[in-house]
């Protein structure tokens, strides 16, 4: 049997006493292996390969759109409707959406999962074929506004988490300096019920300072 050269391999050395005198210390060495399970490696693969067909079939949404808008009404900038779209297409694409769901949901693996999801995938690529055949040329744009909306929600994403931290540290600094930070909470995006506390406990710790006993 050999072993997988991309396989994390460790090497146990363990000594002891020989059995028969004479011989000394002797060592025994055993291989065990630290990689992933061959059940993990598959199922690392499939989720690669479920990944690539939902971005695939995203993208065929966007060309089918902009295809069936330009038919329509080629001068309008507003996206077409759910219910206008096309109901085989629709069909189709919900189909491959519930098959990709159930197998997930049973935990199927195996080729004849992937061919599954193959056959449902190139049902919308036949279909779009015979519907629209220059479909595919309206992809770079699709991908291209696809990695723009992306980026634009992890900048929304990151501009969220930041102020979210920020909005902590103010609350804890407004509870410990209330002199100092209280004055951050009038800016306008800090809730007006934030401000009202923030002040109200400056007020409070001022009376407590000026009624402490001077030593």
């Amino acid at each position: 049997m050999f072993l997988n050269p991309k396989r994390t391999v460790k090497a146990n050395v363990r000594k002891r006493d020989s059995i028969f005198p004479g011989l000394g210390t002797t060592y025994r060495i055993s291989l065990s292996d630290d990689g992933p399970s061959p059940q993990e490696i598959q199922k690392r693969e499939f989720n690669k390969f479920t990944d690539k067909a939902v971005d695939e079939v995203s993208t065929m949404i966007g060309c089918f759109e902009r295809s069936e808008k330009k038919s329509k009404n080629p001068n309008s900038d507003k996206p077409l409707h759910f219910e206008k779209l096309d109901s085989e297409f629709l069909r189709l694409t919900v189909s491959f959406f519930q098959t990709i769901q159930e197998i997930k949901y049973s935990g199927d693996t195996s080729q004849h999962a992937k061919n599954r999801i193959t056959t449902s995938l190139f049902g919308i690529t036949r279909w779009l074929d015979n519907k629209y055949p220059s479909w595919n040329s309206e992809r770079a744009e699709v991908e291209r506004n696809s990695k723009e909306i992306e980026k634009r929600v992890k900048k929304e994403f990151r501009a969220k988490r930041f102020y979210k931290t920020k909005f902590v540290i103010l609350a804890l600094a407004t509870f410990w300096v209330p002199f100092i930070f209280c004055w951050f909470s009038l800016q306008k995006k800090y809730p007006k019920w934030f401000k009202v506390i923030s002040f109200l406990w400056a007020i409070f710790v001022a009376i407590l300072v000026y009624r402490t006993p001077k030593t």
